[in-house]
């Protein structure tokens, strides 16, 4: 029975993005135990703390008072942040392998739906691919201990000396983002496995690879978006849509994770295969450029960003619908998108 290249979009960027996501989240939560919310307590002990020592938030700090405090805070955050690099790393590279067979799987399934065949069961060996997702995982107690040290140096007498309480605050900000830091890792990690699991899939079927970007994916994603490639080959490095981030000598890429922050994936691919309409290489192509016009994103892009991308696409060439052209001048005279995501269309 044969599919439409909308629904196979559908499978990669709804049931099985959304399978990923709830991995991801639950390996976070894992990873960071409780270190939100002692932090949280910690933050605002030390609030009270300068309020009872100095009279007010905005009341400046100083001498032996001060110093007492400070030693005071830095217990505090310390217990806050105790564990968590030794444990991130054990339930991150506890979780590696699972995102690996999760990506397998769903590339099984892709396989299985596309092609309206039972798809044997393909996995890879030797640990060579995963080593610098597991690189990742071991690398987190050095970050974890590198944030909290930075942190203790922030909170001491010669910076916070005759200042306020946000004096503080900023060095408790970056102990706190030792855990932003974690859940950041632990999402690009899994991602990384899971893009591995599908690879190979792809080898082990001798099949494509086609980006796979989110609607609302960041300009440079939306450039790989629709691409696709041989057996063993790789996407050209340095693109996006957004001229000031375009880096022509940058390194080929072999998959998603682009970044930090990217929730892209590959699927698999074959010309061959019984799908109605359009391919899906074109119809993820389509997609990202309407997203590129409409200027879909999330909050975190900068909007400039996106209209420098929006000209750039009004200037490529390509054939746009006519609601897509007209969407992307209209930001271009205004100087903002109306709406930033999708699902406020």
């Amino acid at each position: 029975m044969s599919v439409t290249a909308a629904q196979l979009a559908a499978l990669a960027q709804g049931a099985h993005s959304d399978e990923a996501a709830a991995f991801e989240s639950r390996i976070a939560d894992e990873a960071a135990g409780r270190a939100d919310e002692r932090m949280a307590e910690a933050l605002a002990s030390a609030a009270a703390l300068w309020v009872t020592t100095f009279g007010d938030l905005d009341a400046r700090g100083s001498g032996s008072a001060l110093a007492d405090l400070l030693r005071a805070v830095a217990e505090r955050v310390q217990r806050a942040l105790s564990g968590l690099g030794r444990r991130s790393r054990r339930i991150l590279a506890a979780a590696i392998p699972e995102a690996l067979a999760l990506g397998v799987r769903q590339a099984q399934d892709f396989a299985r739906r596309a092609s309206g065949h039972r798809v044997h069961a393909a996995t890879g060996s030797g640990a060579g691919p995963l080593e610098r997702t597991l690189d990742a995982a071991r690398g987190l107690p050095r970050m974890v201990r590198e944030q909290l040290d930075r942190a203790l140096r922030l909170l001491t007498p010669e910076v916070v000396d005759g200042r306020t309480f946000a004096a503080v605050a900023a060095g408790m900000g970056a102990a706190r983002s030792a855990i932003s830091r974690v859940r950041g890792t632990v999402a690009w990690a899994v991602h990384d496995a899971l893009n591995t699991g599908i690879g190979y899939v792809a080898r082990a079927l001798r099949l494509r690879r086609v980006w796979v970007a989110e609607f609302n994916a960041c300009v440079r994603c939306q450039a790989y978006a629709g691409e696709s490639v041989t057996l063993r080959g790789t996407f050209k490095g340095g693109q996006s849509w957004d001229p000031a981030q375009r880096h022509a000598p940058a390194a080929p890429v072999d998959a998603p994770p682009l970044h930090i922050r990217c929730r892209c994936r590959t699927a698999l691919w074959s010309e061959r295969w019984p799908v109605r309409g359009e391919s899906l290489p074109d119809l993820l192509t389509r997609q990202a450029r309407e997203a590129v016009g409409r200027g879909w994103s999330l909050p975190s892009e900068s909007g400039a960003a996106r209209l420098r991308a929006a000209r750039a696409l009004l200037t490529s060439g390509e054939q746009l619908p006519p609601g897509v052209a007209s969407a992307a001048r209209r930001a271009l005279r205004e100087g903002r998108f109306p709406y930033r995501t999708a699902a406020a269309i």
